[in-house]
């Protein structure tokens, strides 16, 4: 129910920031709509060379855009140029009375405009398409001709070889595996310093997600919008091109036919007949062996399974298990230890006095940390990190009894003490995620609501804006200890925690985070700061930025 208020508020955004509505037909099962005249909007998807989908200005309707005039080639280049140009671009959208739009199947076949600039014109001059012959009736068919003619003649795009431009057009880069150089390439920047750091980034901390490219120092917005419909983390050896294998690691063109051969032959069950075939050698395998599958994996976990903890649990030397150096290892322990303060997100461990970590230390272990412990899913040594007093038994007891449907499930397998010192640190996947308030931003009204008592809410309100650790806390706030935090992970906190960080947050503004978040993470503090800019409320951001943090 919460996720369906958030969309229904991030279209409130969407409407506040966008111009009017353009008049709709009914919309279709599938939830296109057919235009009935010129809009405006913005490009969410590029789905082929010629072809997009646009979310229409002041409402949450989507129209299948086709581009008069242009037809893709077979090399996807025009996709590459479309989505590489014009991704989350604002566009104009206008129709020729000669060319209809195709009836019951959702299309609007039409004029794209950036500005002043035409795209359909655009991407033919650029000689990344060809004319499409059945749009001769169409009145700029003449000035296509003589782009798509002028882009041959003078040797521009394809007819210059258009794949030192776009030399990953239609295909799929593991991020995981390329070269520097396959990088750059994916990324089209002459500046090798972010790729530099995609590299340095990866050999500490590989990529679960496409997404969490955004973490990189120096990695925009508009290079995610580049990127995300062709870097992969994981690569399906089962349909990938033979330029996407080419990015595994130390793969030679000889190993990519074998493999393409065999292929041809039969299926792959297996990632590792690609050794017990001889398709690659042992050590190219055992390089490649966690980002290849046999099916699409949007996401995966590097993560080693007997190398993930609980902070809020785990003793100094379980931390040092799974690589924490030994000082920060003993300061998360002495500074949760220091009060009745959970962790509540690892952005937290940045600001524990005399920590000395960067959002980049953080990165290189965050895959091995965990806040909450889902002990439907959790790991063995994850599980044996909430006991650390040395038991397996209980640890095991959990391990063996599941799936749970709730958390209090596991009260009768372990003791009472053991119960009532974890339960505030585990949930089953079941659960409903504990919701938060951040104390050095939420109202008296929300301190209250959140079960604080009037007199401790007060005496946390008066130090509010000063509370960077937990034993600052004043009050009888123990017992309430799951309900607040200290700083705010944006990127997954609950609608009531970002509520929380100001009275003035209105109801779009929450919704618009959510849905800004929903479609791409948040990568680091500066974007958080231009989105709250963009909403014309910079110094709002100046006022609680310092209790937010990005993972």
């Amino acid at each position: 129910m919460l996720k369906k208020i958030i969309k229904m508020l991030s279209a409130v955004a969407v409407a506040l920031a966008l111009s009017a509505p353009a008049a709709v037909r009914a919309p279709a099962a599938i939830g296109y709509v057919v235009l009935e005249g010129a809009a405006s909007g913005k490009i969410i998807e590029v789905l082929d060379g010629s072809s997009i989908i646009v979310q229409v200005a002041g409402s949450t309707d989507l129209a299948r855009v086709r581009l008069i005039g242009v037809e893709e080639r077979k090399d996807n280049m025009a996709f590459s140029y479309l989505n590489s140009n014009y991704l989350g671009k604002t566009v104009t959208l206008e129709f020729d009375d000669k060319i209809p739009s195709p009836e019951n199947f959702y299309w609007n076949v039409m004029y794209v405009y950036y500005g002043k600039t035409l795209i359909n014109r655009d991407i033919l001059g650029k000689g990344f398409a060809k004319t499409n012959e059945s749009h001769r009736a169409a009145a700029m068919y003449d000035n296509f001709l003589d782009d798509a003619a002028n882009s041959m003649v003078n040797q521009i795009g394809v007819w210059d070889d258009g794949k030192a431009m776009y030399p990953y057009a239609g295909t799929g880069v593991n991020i995981n595996t390329a070269t520097v150089e396959q990088l750059r390439g994916l990324l089209m920047e002459s500046d090798s310093k972010v790729v530099d750091n995609i590299a340095a980034y990866r050999s500490e901390n590989p990529f679960d997600t496409v997404s969490e490219l955004k973490f990189v120092d120096g990695f925009t917005r508009d290079m995610y919008n580049k990127v995300r419909n062709s870097a992969v983390v994981s690569t399906n050896i089962q349909t990938a091109t033979d330029r996407e294998l080419l990015t595994l690691k130390n793969i030679t063109e000889k190993d990519v036919a074998a493999i393409l051969d065999y292929r041809n032959i039969t299926m792959f069950y297996d990632v590792s007949e690609l050794a017990t075939k001889n398709l690659i050698s042992r050590p190219t395998y055992d390089l490649n062996f966690p980002f290849i599958a046999v099916t699409d994996r949007p996401e995966l976990s590097y993560a080693i399974p007997d190398m993930v903890v609980n902070i809020n649990t785990a003793t100094a030397e379980q931390l040092l298990a799974v690589g924490i150096p030994r000082h920060q290892a003993e300061l998360i322990v002495s500074a949760r230890e220091a009060s009745a303060y959970s962790y509540k997100t690892l952005g937290e461990l940045v600001h524990i006095p005399d920590m000395a970590w960067s959002d980049a230390d953080l990165d290189k272990y965050a895959d091995n940390l965990r806040v909450l412990t889902d002990i439907n899913t959790a790991p063995h040594n994850e599980l044996l990190s909430l006991f650390p007093d040395g038991d397996t038994g209980e640890a095991e007891n959990i391990f063996r009894a599941r799936p749970f449907m709730s958390a209090s499930n596991v009260q009768h397998l372990i003791s009472a003490a053991s119960y009532d010192r974890i339960k505030k640190y585990i949930y089953a996947s079941s659960d409903t995620p504990p919701k938060y308030v951040n104390v050095n931003t939420a109202t008296l009204d929300i301190l209250t609501g959140a079960g604080l008592s009037e007199e401790s809410a007060a005496a946390v309100y008066r130090v509010r804006g000063q509370i960077y650790r937990g034993e600052q806390l004043r009050g009888d706030y123990a017992p309430l200890d799951m309900h607040l935090s200290l700083f705010t992970n944006i990127n997954t906190a609950t609608y009531e925690e970002i509520e929380s960080l100001s009275a003035d947050l209105t109801l779009g503004m929450v919704g618009s985070i959510v849905a800004y978040r929903e479609d791409q993470p948040f990568g680091s503090l500066d974007e958080v700061r231009e989105f709250f800019e963009k909403l014309g409320s910079a110094s709002m951001f100046n006022t609680i930025g310092k209790y937010i943090v990005v993972r």
